[in-house]
């Protein structure tokens, strides 16, 4: 029907209790292409005067959802307070390892800790253990992958929840 902006969100919830058409409080959704490159898609925002889009496939099927802000996370990094949301994420032993989420992004964690974890092909960490095995990891599984080691520490719903990470010296 089309995208409910917060701002609207009052005038929306009244038209529905009195059985009103809320199309007109809807805005037109804006859909973009997952194949739609990061900087044309930028130039896409631009000049449609829009900040957000619903990411289809070939299908036309809704994969996601992208905005402005993502693609200038994408291109700059995180930046500002989100030093301080990554060192939660992160959690640093003594020993210099780290233990994180499966889905947590390669880029973010390289940016914090300066490594060089393969990301060309997977943007999570459980993207690229399964990648690497071919196959759903198990737990208690260690891999070495170019200079880190990877502990499986828990799998949840066939997804790495938990890991351990170690840079060889």
């Amino acid at each position: 029907m089309g995208t409910l902006h917060l701002k609207d969100s009052h005038a929306f919830l009244d038209a529905l209790e009195v059985s009103k058409n809320v199309e007109s409080i809807l805005r037109t959704t804006y859909f973009v292409s997952q194949s739609t490159a990061l900087m044309k898609q930028l130039r896409e925002f631009q000049l449609n005067g829009k900040s957000m889009a619903l990411v289809v496939d070939e299908y036309g099927e809704i994969q996601g959802l992208i905005t402005i802000e993502d693609i200038f996370k994408e291109i700059a990094g995180k930046f500002g307070n989100d030093r301080v949301e990554l060192e939660k994420e992160f959690t640093k032993l003594k020993d210099g390892s780290v233990i994180i989420d499966g889905n947590s992004k390669i880029r973010d964690l390289n940016n914090f800790l300066n490594w060089t974890i393969p990301e060309e092909n997977s943007k999570t960490i459980n993207g690229l253990i399964t990648e690497y095995l071919d196959q759903i990891p198990q737990s208690n599984l260690c891999v070495q992958i170019e200079g880190y080691k990877f502990e499986i520490m828990r799998i949840d719903d066939n997804s790495i929840d938990r890991i351990k990470i170690f840079k060889d010296k």
